[in-house]
């Protein structure tokens, strides 16, 4: 059965969406308490499908001939997550928490756009904006099997599936030190995930109906640099933190807060078309804090607080950051697909 697909012009504006989701929400809880401790576990599922429609904010001459009052995409998410938690009294003055978690994701979009491939110069072959080769799969140009009067279109699918999963540990010890209230926490987490991206884009064209009609032929890598083609993406990423905090109250209305936290993170691609997506990257940073607290005699408290933090770049941004070589990662999310 021939693939087919509502188009979207990219004279169309968000303000004029409506979504109209379908969503399936499941979610399980239960718990444990004793004098010294207490355990918790919940999980859920979630199952969405959306369709957009969005009419056509702009109704020029262009617009009257490519679109009607509507376009729309269809996607869909599935999501599950399982989490536990956990608090033990190992003594009167020291208390371990810990929590972990696994999570799964995947979603999945097919979307009918316009496309900036046309005939060449020479009619029997195909490219982009009527100079640059547009390729196959094969890595060859492709030759143009449509009309001269067809108008075409581009049936961009997408899909991502995520697992994560991640521990975290800590211990708060309340014993005073040197007969002064003090506050110590010391703790440590892990979370490592591990996603599956695929993109690809299946040319055709948009018949009176104003659905993109598949026509079997896929774009491969095109353009020099590659700047489009098909997308096969696995990517880890591991992040790490050891931190600690200390809050002394040096007198009745001053408090001094002191710690730091350590993070890692080690980001892997690997480009299953054989591209130039596959790389890796470590980041370590230390993130200090320090900070103090005064209670004044209306009881109101007053806090200053420096403090230093960090984040690391997504794999999107990391396929993203050779300017010698245009993202190809997010290629449906180029402005003439969206």
């Amino acid at each position: 059965m021939p693939s087919m697909a509502r188009w979207k012009s990219p004279t169309t504006m968000d303000s004029g969406s409506v979504r109209l989701p379908i969503s399936i929400v499941s979610m399980a809880t239960s718990g444990y308490r004793t004098d010294s401790g207490e355990f918790h576990l919940n999980m859920g599922v979630a199952d969405k499908s959306v369709r957009r429609h969005r009419r056509r904010a702009d109704r020029t001459p262009r617009a009257e001939l490519e679109q009607r009052l509507y376009d729309a995409a269809i996607g869909a998410q599935r999501s599950r997550y399982l989490n536990a938690t956990a608090r033990v009294d190992a003594t009167p003055q020291w208390t371990i928490q810990g929590a972990a978690h696994v999570r799964a994701f995947s979603q999945s979009t097919v979307d009918g756009n316009s496309t900036d491939v046309g005939p060449c110069v020479d009619p029997l072959l195909l490219c982009f904006n009527g100079s640059v080769p547009a390729n196959g799969l094969d890595g060859l140009q492709l030759a143009n099997p449509f009309a001269p009067d067809a108008t075409l279109g581009e049936i961009d699918r997408t899909r991502t599936q995520t697992t994560s999963l991640g521990a975290t540990m800590q211990a708060t010890d309340t014993e005073p030190v040197m007969d002064h209230p003090n506050h110590f926490v010391i703790g440590n987490s892990v979370d490592y995930g591990i996603t599956h991206f695929s993109a690809s884009a299946e040319i055709g064209t948009i018949d009176p109906d104003y659905f993109v009609a598949g026509s079997g032929i896929f774009l491969g890598p095109s353009g020099n640099p590659v700047s489009d083609g098909p997308v096969l993406l696995r990517t880890t990423d591991l992040y790490e933190g050891l931190y600690a905090v200390d809050t002394l109250d040096v007198t009745d209305d001053f408090s001094l807060t002191a710690g730091g936290r350590l993070n890692v993170a080690d980001i892997r691609l690997q480009d299953e078309l054989g591209g130039a997506l596959t790389g890796s990257d470590t980041y370590t940073r230390f993130n200090p804090m320090i900070g103090g607290s005064y209670k004044n005699r209306s009881g109101r408290d007053r806090l200053c607080r420096l403090f230093e933090a960090n984040r690391a770049p997504t794999p999107l941004e990391l396929g993203c950051a050779d300017p010698l070589h245009p993202c190809i990662v997010a290629t449906s999310s180029s402005p003439t697909r969206r």
